[in-house]
């Protein structure tokens, strides 16, 4: 599928969204018990927005990429030269217009899993009374 999208044009808009995905049903339940806690806690501030976003630092939600290489032969107008002659002769929207005809779309889903870790601990005893 991707590569049909990627050979029927020369540029292809790709939309990146992250979702978080939870390995079983318990993790998902602590996570919501902690959620209604913290709400329950903090219920006297009624101008806090409790919403959960995903933040990523640096993350670019949508990418532009080039199939052909920049400045291939078969990019023609969809150049950034031509980009700004369009722009200063006050023809952007159709240039854009033009552009976005000979870009493909893709969307593509980031997962992160949650999972629990079992913490290991490790006790040992000195029985000689030495600290060396």
């Amino acid at each position: 599928m991707v590569k049909d999208v990627v050979e029927r044009a020369p540029y292809v808009k790709i939309t990146l969204t992250p979702i978080i995905r939870f390995t079983d049903n318990d993790v998902l339940q602590k996570y919501q018990h902690e959620l209604a806690v913290f709400l329950y806690l903090n219920r006297r501030d009624i101008q806090m927005d409790f919403d959960t976003t995903i933040e990523l630092k640096g993350f670019q939600p949508k990418v532009l990429v080039s199939t052909t290489g920049i400045g291939a032969p078969s990019t023609g107008l969809a150049r950034r030269f031509f980009f700004w002659i369009f722009t200063l002769v006050g023809l952007t929207v159709p240039y854009r217009i033009w552009f976005s005809r000979h870009c493909a779309t893709l969307q593509v889903l980031i997962e992160k899993e949650v999972a629990e870790i079992a913490l290991v601990t490790t006790t040992s005893r000195d029985t000689t009374g030495s600290f060396d």
